[in-house]
């Protein structure tokens, strides 16, 4: 499933030490940081699936709606 995701992104957080800092990312790690703040958030693929490709899928997320 292609999930659709802007291009660039910022971020702001705090390291190790306490220090808070800024980037802006607009590469593959973009997408990277993007994927696991859906998890953080308990965001699914499914979630983010469109109507088309949960019709495409609907056997797969019935199997696993069963398991």
């Amino acid at each position: 499933v292609n999930v659709r995701r802007p291009q660039a992104i910022q971020i702001e957080a705090t390291d190790l030490s306490g220090a808070r800092f800024t980037e802006v990312r607009d590469d593959h790690f973009a997408r990277v940081y993007q994927h696991e703040f859906d998890h953080l958030e308990g965001v699914l693929i499914i979630d983010r699936m469109n109507t088309m490709d949960r019709l495409k899928n609907r056997r797969l997320l019935r199997d696993l709606e069963r398991s």
